[in-house]
């Protein structure tokens, strides 16, 4: 039976990153127990474990981010097996005629229906490694052909997000934040804005969206299996599309799923007003985080954030604060015309909003490939598409930042290197000192929702306590004690 592995790598270190499971590998895993059975599948987050497996194939997935580990992991794939190597994700995705050649294959654009083809491809052809004419059948591949890189045609977006399977969420297996707390999923593709530094949409053109019907059945299908305290949507944008939201609330009011469960999703501040508001409460979409960026004009104006202002940032914070949500707030910091007086009302906007900005984090600009903020760093030479690719990595702790930084390639050029690292620590700082109430805020609540089923369970069992059908169970198991 055919062996495929799949490998992802994120050290436990950066926490946050550790509580976000792959989602994206466990739709592949899905579509191919769906379409390629029997096959032998397993998930690793180490090299070492895939090599100790001995697989037929391994598919690795990376980020701009996570590139260089993921170099680094194949070479000790490469050494130490057989094993055919495919790299999927942004990175390649962004530049599939750069596949690094620790690789024999990329898959450039979603995998699902590339994947499946490709297994499809393997089981027919045996023992041998597919050809290129073979290889150029299936619709999504690249690959090296004496140093020069060769695509198949782009494989056509999927239509209908609905016709997936959903993700295969336990073959993941546990990440820092347990499933009973929290689970996560992605009911939509894409984002119909375009901001300048975010690959989101330079990757993945257009917005499509699982129906209502769809979410709703498959937020009771996770709260039957894993009963968890929350669910994240991790959507691009959530309330994207307001009759869609509305409809998605509807559903789950009447199937009663919004009731003993909090949700949280991404939101977008000129898209909130009272009636949004309102909503979110209502169905407890309790938290919800916002890319507010900067509240600079001259700064959203150059990151392409479309409507966005900081009147309509203040304005979103406003209504926020009187409805009971919890917002975050992802700021970056180092645009090419950004001044220290510009990441001064960044921060003024924060502190002002303390008690509606419940988390803060806080990154310097990435020029990250596919975006617009990268063509204008190439164009200044500040990066290549064959760069050190360690140099763009947002994966440093704190002991490493100043050590990450020296190598950082940063857009700014209105602020010294010195007083831009200097902001990114105030604001590093800031975030870690409002993480604990943050942090108590959300467990004082979590505790309150299992204080408040452990007592519906209990009526539920004095209720049945007595019943009819609680003296036939005990009784079944009387009766089957004394047959043992």
């Amino acid at each position: 039976m055919l062996k495929v592995a799949f490998l992802h790598i994120v050290p436990a270190a950066f926490a946050y990153q550790w509580s976000l499971p792959p989602l994206g590998i466990g739709w592949i895993i899905a579509e191919l127990r769906r379409t390629q059975s029997p096959i032998d599948i397993a998930f690793f987050r180490d090299a070492a474990s895939v090599i100790e497996w001995g697989p037929d194939i391994v598919g690795v997935a990376s980020d701009t981010g996570t590139i260089t580990w993921s170099m680094e992991a194949a070479r000790e794939l490469r050494a130490a097996t057989n094993a055919y190597l495919v790299l999927g994700g942004p990175h390649i995705t962004a530049l599939p005629h750069r596949l690094p050649a620790e690789f024999d294959l990329g898959i450039y654009g979603e995998g699902e229906r590339t994947w499946s083809e490709l297994v499809g491809l393997f089981r027919a052809i045996g023992s041998r490694r597919p050809t290129a004419s073979e290889l150029k059948k299936i619709p999504g591949l690249c690959w090296n052909e004496n140093g020069v890189g060769v695509l198949s045609p782009a494989r056509e977006l999927i239509a209908n997000l609905d016709d997936l399977p959903l993700p295969d969420r336990d073959i993941l297996g546990d990440y820092a934040v347990p499933r009973w707390l929290r689970v996560h999923t992605i009911v939509s593709r894409g984002c119909p804005y375009h901001c300048a530094f975010c690959s989101s949409s330079a990757l993945w053109p257009g917005l499509r969206q699982n129906s209502a019907a769809h979410v709703a059945d498959e937020i009771e299908y996770l709260r039957n299996k894993y009963d968890p305290i929350e669910i994240y949507l991790f959507d691009d944008l959530l309330i994207a599309n307001r009759n869609r939201f509305k409809d998605i609330c509807r559903r789950l009011r009447e199937r009663g799923l919004d009731k003993d469960i909090v949700f949280r999703g991404h939101a977008r501040v000129n898209l909130l007003d009272s009636e949004y508001v309102d909503l979110l409460g209502e169905h407890n979409f309790r938290y919800l985080d916002f890319g507010i960026e900067s509240n600079s004009a001259a700064v959203l104006a150059a990151l392409n954030k479309t409507a966005v202002t900081p009147e309509i940032n203040q304005r979103a914070m406003d209504l926020l604060k009187s409805s009971g949500l919890s917002a975050g707030a992802s700021l970056i910091i180092g645009s090419p015309e950004e001044t220290n007086d510009d990441i001064q009302q960044t921060w003024d906007f924060v502190v002002r909003n303390a008690d509606v900005i419940k988390r803060v984090s806080c990154g310097m600009l990435v020029p990250l490939p596919g975006t617009k903020i990268w063509k204008d760093a190439e164009a200044r030479g500040l990066v290549s598409e064959t760069m050190d690719w360690s140099c763009l990595s947002n994966y440093a702790t704190p002991e490493q930042y100043e050590e990450q930084y020296a190598k950082f390639p940063t857009p700014a050029r209105k602020i010294s290197r010195e007083d831009l690292f200097d902001w990114f620590i105030k604001f590093k700082n800031y975030a870690e000192s409002i993480a604990p109430a943050s942090e108590a805020e959300y467990w004082e609540q979590s505790a309150y929702r299992l204080h408040g089923r452990c007592e519906r369970a209990q009526v539920e069992l004095k209720r049945l306590h007595g019943s009819r059908l609680m003296r036939l169970a005990m009784s079944l198991r009387d009766k089957l004690g004394k047959g043992h």
